[in-house]
């Protein structure tokens, strides 16, 4: 047998335990504390729920009483509304006496072919009041001192009550209804059914017809059923206050009130685990947050009994018989007690259902707080048991631990006693057994350890390999993600630049013409100023393309300082509502440079941008500076734009001129703004970075190369053509606004125009006569400009030579090659009528020349 197996039998079997002192003491008095905590529980309970519901039903009591003596407050305000228009109603027709404004009731109505008098349409709009009298209505001086006093009142007394109540109205005996209403004129077009169910709503006798004449006495304040008004599509209730002069009722006055918010409230404004129900005193449900639906669906009209629950039919039968003095009703056969308030004005029963096991419920969270007490409680006879049997547990296992300690050194020796009678003693039987077994094997763990080393050493470069090409992936593929960024924007602002040419072409061109063509200077000042508008669209249009075609700037000699001063002059509304003083430190000696203005004026505006919206983040005072630089020694000018604000954190710095990249939140930056301006320096051969002001803030600097000579730089040269004679010109766009616009450009000239709105058009003209110029859009249904140009070459080839082609659209690749193929030359949208002018002429004349 080896020295292993020999280890192996000792360990083996060691004798059992006899006792279990912990075992023992822990259980004897854990079975003690559990003993006191369910009885205490049990006590606590009982008390906790009896002092529950005392405290629950004083809280629902109170709540039901505020809660009635709110919701009623609408109808109380409703009703003294409208008393005070009844009183001063009555007060003004006794001052009228036997008058008879006749003149003023024909300026007021007016008659319909329906052969209904209605208010005049513009009184609507003047004081939100329209009206409408019955075709068979016998109108006397008495009724138009009526009517004339409701729509003096409704114009007066409406704006002042419409923060409450949507509408206010006055009906009459004569079928006749005045009504105050915003935004709804509904005696403009209501119907002689619409004017008949106004009247009902208000008819007190319980015999549905309506009774027109009805001359009998005094009348008394009532209040309609709840309805459901689909033309406002809400609930609905009207009350009305009849007006009785010497004892003879005249008219009603009355407010239609919006119940949305009573209803919500009802629905959702309640005690947590109760909910709330509003009753009619003839049983009709009129909100319960089961039933609104069926509450909908008929009208308001919903009965108990028709709901089809029991328990809502012993809700209705308690809540009619509880005495005025109580507002607690207990509901026993449902489990649950009932909070009563009657509603003054309407008479509904507000009702709040309160399930006695919400005090159960309560009662069992007490409960179960102290039976947690009681569970602390356990665990402190456990701490005091610890202290107790330290020295039959503590010790001993204080010196298993060193022993221990002293195995993990290297230490084998180490024996612990094996002859106590209890747990410890086995313990250190295996503990024994334990050391042996570990010592023998420690040397084999050894050999394999440094095996693995070996491995470990080899795994770790092939991961590392592995995480320089994952990194590389990982570039390549944030490479291909940002030029598919900048693809998706050149689409999208080409688009853009697509959909604006077109009407900024006519835009741009009818206003230098019309400015021209003015004698007036208040006219020509005008179109002058609209030119100027749509021509800086035109130019935002153009950098749009420029974007998206991604070509060089136009250049011209361009002053910086003019262009800083104009991107701050259009900024200055902006900066100066937004707290922040702007400080310009401008090098009066800037030599010029050639630049493409429009688009270092966008570079400007986006940096004043961004600084301002860095400054939003701060506290006043807030600064920008914006200072200017030759440094003749580089042939460069410097400009730096800084701000105090929080500055750009260090880890963002090297992507803030990424493509689509922003530090801003969601809906405030795009990411476009810093990288469009990157390129626009870049291209310019110049530099846009990013420097750390030691005082806090951002500086933004950009350097740009000076003019190097005196040559002219011009973006538009063109040679001069002599005056243009009459000739045959052929305009072929299948945008008619653009055609026509071309055709009276070139008509300026003396030139004879066609139009023709697609290239198939263009070519039926062609074979009919000759021209001496032809201008084709480049995209167009049926045929495009390509497609007639390949026509003529084939039918007309001696028409080639006199072809201009306008375009709106970015250039594709196709496009590009077939303008390069053919040298015609292109007019871009949007164009100004000089522009088109002079590259006819040009054709024209090199024509001439050719001849």
């Amino acid at each position: 047998m080896t020295k292993l197996a020999k280890l192996s039998d000792n360990a083996a079997s060691p004798s059992p335990p006899r006792r279990s002192l912990m075992r023992q003491t822990l259980i004897q008095m854990a079975v003690r504390i559990a003993i006191v905590v369910a009885v205490a529980t049990v006590i606590s309970y009982f008390h906790v729920s009896n002092s529950l519901q005392v405290q629950a039903l004083e809280q629902l009591r109170n709540y039901i009483e505020q809660r009635g003596m709110r919701e009623s407050n609408l109808f109380l305000w409703a009703r003294d509304n409208l008393l005070t228009f009844k009183e001063e109603y009555a007060r003004r027709l006794v001052e009228l006496g036997e008058s008879d404004p006749q003149t003023r009731f024909d300026d007021l109505f007016v008659k319909y072919p329906d052969g209904s008098l209605r208010l005049q349409e513009d009184l609507f709009e003047q004081h939100s009041v329209t009206g409408i009298i019955g075709k068979y209505a016998a109108i006397d001086a008495a009724q138009r001192r009526q009517l004339v006093t409701a729509f003096d009142m409704l114009a007066q007394y409406g704006p002042a009550w419409q923060n409450r109540f949507v509408n206010l109205y006055i009906t009459t005996l004569e079928n006749a209804v005045l009504m105050f209403w915003p935004g709804e004129p509904w005696g403009l077009r209501a119907n002689s059914w619409e004017v008949y169910a106004k009247l009902t709503l208000h008819n007190s006798s319980d015999d549905p017809v309506l009774v027109l004449d009805d001359n009998s006495g005094e009348r008394a304040a009532i209040w309609s059923d709840l309805y459901f008004d689909y033309a406002v599509n809400d609930w609905m209730v009207s009350g009305a206050e009849p007006i009785n002069i010497d004892r003879r009722y005249v008219a009603s006055v009355g407010h239609d009130m919006l119940l949305s918010q009573l209803i919500d409230r009802t629905i959702n404004n309640r005690l947590e685990g109760t909910y709330n129900i509003l009753f009619h005193e003839d049983g009709r449900v009129l909100a319960h947050p089961r039933y609104m639906d069926a509450i909908q669906a008929s009208s308001g009209s919903l009965s108990v009994s028709k709901a089809g629950d029991e328990q809502l039919l012993r809700i209705f039968n308690l809540v009619k018989q509880w005495p005025t003095e109580a507002t607690i009703v207990d509901n026993e056969q449902d489990e649950e007690y009932l909070a009563v308030a009657q509603l003054q004005g309407p008479g509904w029963f507000l009702v709040t259902v309160f399930p006695k096991a919400i005090i159960a419920k309560q009662a069992f969270k007490t409960a179960r707080l102290i039976l947690l007490l009681g569970a602390i409680a356990l665990w402190l006879e456990i701490i005091m048991s610890f202290v107790v049997l330290r020295e039959q547990i503590s010790r001993p296992l204080s010196n298993l631990m060193k022993a221990a300690n002293r195995v993990s050194t290297g230490d084998f020796n180490t024996r612990l006693d094996e002859h106590r009678p209890d747990e410890i003693g086995r313990l250190g039987h295996s503990f024994n057994a334990m050391s042996r077994e570990i010592e023998a094997r420690e040397t084999v763990l050894n050999e394999r350890n440094i095996e693995l080393s070996r491995l470990n050493q080899q795994l770790a470069e092939e991961l590392e390999e592995r995480n320089r090409a994952e990194q590389e992936i990982i570039r390549q593929r944030e490479a291909l993600h940002q030029s598919e960024k900048l693809n998706a924007l050149g689409s999208l602002l080409a688009g853009v630049a697509h959909e604006l040419n077109n009407p900024l072409s006519v835009v741009v061109g009818r206003t230098i013409m019309l400015e021209e063509s003015s004698a007036e200077a208040k006219t020509k000042d005008r179109a002058q100023k609209i030119r100027q508008a749509a021509e800086r669209c035109s130019r935002i249009v153009k950098t749009f393309l420029a974007i998206a075609r991604q070509q060089p700037p136009e250049r011209t000699r361009v002053q910086l300082n003019d262009v800083i001063n104009a991107a701050v002059e259009l900024m200055a509304y902006s900066l100066r509502t937004a707290d922040i003083q702007v400080v310009q430190v401008l090098d009066a000696d800037l030599p010029e440079l050639s630049a493409d203005a429009d688009q270092l004026t966008q570079v400007f505006t986006n940096l004043v941008v961004n600084a301002q919206q860095a400054l939003a983040e701060v506290s006043p005072p807030r600064r920008l500076s914006i200072s200017s630089l030759w440094q003749q020694c580089s042939g460069m000018v410097r400009v730096e734009i800084t701000d105090n604000g929080l500055g750009v954190p260090v880890e963002m710095q090297s992507r803030i001129f990424e493509p689509f990249y922003t530090t801003k939140p969601v809906g405030v930056g795009t990411g476009i703004g810093l990288s469009f301006s990157y390129s626009v320096i870049a291209s310019h051969g110049g530099k846009l970075s990013l420097e750390n002001p030691a005082e806090g803030g951002a500086s933004f600097v950009i350097t740009l190369p000076v003019l190097k000579d005196n040559t002219p730089i011009s973006a538009d040269s063109v040679d001069v053509v002599d005056e243009a004679r009459p000739h045959a010109v052929l305009v072929v766009d299948d945008e008619v606004d653009i055609a026509e616009l071309l055709g009276e450009i070139l008509a300026r000239d003396g030139h004879r125009i066609d139009v023709a709105a697609s290239g198939n058009a263009a070519l039926r003209k062609i074979h009919g006569r000759d021209y001496d110029l032809i201008l084709s859009d480049l995209k167009m249904p049926d045929l495009d400009g390509p497609g007639l140009f390949e026509q003529l070459q084939q039918s007309h080839p001696h028409l080639l030579e006199r072809v201009i082609f306008v375009t709106g659209d970015t250039l594709g690749v196709a496009a590009r090659e077939f303008l390069h193929r053919t040298g015609r030359p292109l007019i871009e949208k949007p164009f100004i009528p000089d522009e088109v002018m002079q590259i006819a002429r040009q054709v024209l004349n090199q024509k001439r020349t050719d001849a």
